[in-house]
């Protein structure tokens, strides 16, 4: 029926009724009810789906991606890292500025990348170091060094991009099966290239960019890389600071998920046994110290992990039941409980743990995690978003300033979406 006919008909028309009612050979009493029906469906427009799917923790800022592509960021903003066209910090989730929507997110530092539908990646924050992958201009009034784009640019030279890895002094993704980075490249220890191909005959699935390293999964499971090993970050016996070419790590088993942070690397193999290697200060490889390993350590015999994440000064896992479990530093409840004993380092003591702690209290089912340098989020299978730890630059997204060792709830408030 065309219900186009009857909106808006006056008590008058009756004679329209019925000549409509006997060329549709319908009871004329009907065609009003019918009206009334069509015209009175007023039905809203579906809210905008802001579940959370993804979540990438900067130092000081935070990024959610949620269900109908869009990315949320709050927290500090200085350097254009909430990329929503102003350097003004944020305590609630704000939009990143474009119409692009995006499958993937990854933040380090004060920068952050998404992976947009079609394979594209695009970056905003600070651009120090090319990590970006565009050129840039000096975006504070007065840090007139301080390079930055406020909103979301283009990552030119390689699309049909899978994976992205945080953009801390280089950014990597894999296209094609290939890994490309650009900034500082850590094949050659050299600053701002544009765009880095890195050669290797394996096939990757994903990537993870430390502090100035970087290991590839491939699609065989096994670890591959490269960068800086002073601290034995690689996972390889070979003592050289630096290693320019993908080299076989952590090798004697299948790995299922790697993490890379500044000084340190954590994986996940195929049983779910979490490993970390690398520097352990702060307690940062949860084996119980605070020396480094050069090879893979188990974290814990009896725990088994679905995720895993590094920062600069924790580290965070989220175990098989949805629970969640975080070592290192704690200075602000990163940890996800109010204090810890100190660790015995210079040049003083600080509040931290050198194994697994279990949040006291975790948000159900959680299914991802993302470490900052003082905060921790994670996201539960509900698409719910929890942070906690340092909150003073508004990073925890619950409309405070002010740090917390509990889990508080992230969200996207009606005026926002």
């Amino acid at each position: 029926m065309d219900t186009e006919r009857f909106c808006g008909l006056r008590k008058g028309d009756v004679t329209v009724i019925a000549r409509v009612s006997r060329m549709m050979r319908v009871p004329t009493l009907v065609l009003p009810i019918l009206a009334l029906s069509a015209c009175s469906d007023t039905t809203a427009p579906a809210a905008p789906d802001t579940r959370f799917t993804a979540v990438a923790a900067g130092d000081q800022f935070t990024c959610g991606l949620v269900r109908d592509g869009r990315v949320f960021c709050w927290g500090f903003g200085e350097s254009g890292q909430l990329g929503d066209s102003t350097l003004e910090a944020r305590a609630l989730p704000g939009p990143v500025a474009g119409s692009a929507r995006y499958t993937q997110l990854t933040a380090r530092g004060a920068s952050a990348c998404a992976l947009a539908a079609d394979g594209t990646a695009w970056c905003w924050g600070a651009n120090a170091s090319g990590q970006l992958g565009f050129a840039t201009e000096p975006c504070h009034p007065v840090l007139l060094a301080v390079a930055c784009a406020a909103v979301p640019g283009l990552v030119e030279g390689v699309t049909g991009i899978t994976a992205l890895s945080a953009p801390g002094i280089s950014t990597c993704g894999v296209a094609g099966e290939v890994v490309w980075c650009w900034g500082n490249d850590l094949t050659q220890h050299v600053l701002v290239d544009p765009l880095v191909r890195i050669v290797d005959t394996a096939s990757y699935a994903e990537v993870a960019v430390g502090g100035y390293h970087a290991c590839g999964l491939t699609r065989a499971r096994a670890l591959r890389c490269w960068g800086s090993s002073g601290w034995g970050q690689l996972g390889v016996e070979d003592r050289a600071n630096w290693v320019s070419a993908p080299t076989p790590a952590a090798t004697g088993r299948g790995w299922a998920a790697v993490a890379a942070a500044a000084n340190h690397t954590c994986a996940v193999d195929t049983a779910g046994s979490g490993f970390c290697w690398g520097t352990g200060y702060y307690g940062l490889l949860g084996l119980g110290d605070s020396t480094f390993v050069r090879l893979p350590k188990a974290v814990a015999d009896t725990l088994r992990f679905r995720a895993i994440n590094t920062g600069a000064n924790h580290t965070c896992a989220v175990g098989v039941a949805g629970d969640v479990y975080c070592w290192g530093r704690n200075d602000y409840g990163q940890l996800g409980v109010p204090g810890s004993p100190l660790c015995r380092v210079t040049p003083s003591p600080v509040p931290c743990a050198e194994r697994p702690i279990r949040l006291p209290f975790t948000p159900p089912d959680v299914v991802a995690i993302s470490v900052g340098a003082w905060h921790t989020c994670a996201i539960t299978e509900s698409g719910e978003l929890w942070c906690w730890g340092r909150g003073t630059s508004g990073q925890l997204g619950n409309g405070a300033a002010e740090n917390s060792s509990t889990p508080v709830l992230v969200v996207v408030t009606a005026d926002q979406r």
